[in-house]
């Protein structure tokens, strides 16, 4: 489970309805939020009848070419334009953004500063106990959504590494801290969403450490990960997968605990850029809607 993800699931059925699939063995097959224009998912696609791409992101250096059954209704961002061979007014942003154009729970309290891992930062430390340390609310990316927006507005701020943490925080009108800390963390993807919204970033670096028992085989398993990826210039992810043959000291740990109290430039995109992007990517679903029943 992962939010980012499951707002494909919690916004499309509503908007599209039956017109939505996203079977490989559908005809059609409807890619939306997420990086999700990489060659792998290209290749298990080859056989479909069309694929309509809406507001997706390609990333690092796996981005596929595009081929003649892709309908390409817009992309996420004008970088991902630009690995596709698209023109900049394909950029549409992530439609993630529709979400503040929909009923959601809300929260009763107010005044927290969160913090968001990324999914898998969770495997290498306990972020709950860190964050009771240093004062602030854990909020896992691994929770239903619903959960996930509550404890969202329930913040004054947040924190976080999972960039679909800061772009529903942009939606719902929350301010955010953009940080990395996995060493395979990938700016790439945030700059692409960041610069639609006319956001200059700057990510702030955390201090990696492993404080759980991680099995010897990942390790392996990442060590050659990195060896062939410099060997044979594969992706800039698997050039930087982490190494935990050991667990960090208390000193890496009391400076990653200072660092995190020091986040506090934030982050958000103006109303208008916001209600400009969401009317935009309306209108697009609703003329490919037309479309489709015509």
């Amino acid at each position: 489970m992962n939010v980012g993800d499951d707002l494909n699931f919690y916004i499309f059925p509503e908007l599209l309805g039956d017109l939505l699939d996203n079977r490989s063995d559908s005809a059609d097959v409807f890619l939306g939020i997420g990086s999700l224009l990489t060659k792998k998912r290209f290749k298990k696609l080859e056989d479909v009848k069309q694929i309509v791409i809406f507001s997706s992101g390609a990333w690092d250096s796996n981005w596929p070419t595009l081929t003649d059954n892709c309908n390409v209704l817009g992309v996420r961002g004008y970088r991902t334009a630009e690995k596709l061979g698209l023109p900049q007014s394909k950029a549409i942003g992530d439609g993630a953004y529709l979400l503040s154009s929909f009923e959601y729970p809300k929260a009763k309290c107010k005044g927290k500063i969160g913090f968001i891992p990324h999914q898998s930062s969770e495997r290498y430390v306990d972020w709950k106990n860190i964050c009771a340390e240093v004062g602030l609310t854990f909020i896992t990316p691994k929770q239903p959504a619903n959960d996930f927006f509550i404890q969202l507005q329930e913040c004054e701020y947040v924190v976080t590494e999972a960039m679909h943490g800061a772009i529903i925080a942009d939606a719902l009108r929350i301010p955010w801290v953009p940080v990395s800390f996995a060493p395979d963390f990938c700016a790439e993807k945030w700059y692409d969403f960041a610069e639609y919204m006319d956001l200059s970033i700057s990510i702030k670096k955390l201090t990696f450490i492993n404080e759980k028992d991680i099995p010897i085989s990942k390790s392996i398993e990442n060590l050659f990960r990195k060896i062939s990826a410099n060997l044979f210039n594969l992706s800039d992810k698997k050039k930087n997968a982490p190494l935990t043959f050991f667990k960090s000291g208390p000193d890496k740990r009391a400076t990653l605990c200072l660092e995190l109290k020091h986040c506090v430039t934030t982050y958000l995109s103006s109303d208008e850029k916001l209600r400009e992007t969401v009317k935009k990517q309306q209108e697009i679903l609703e003329q490919f809607i037309k479309d489709k029943k015509q």
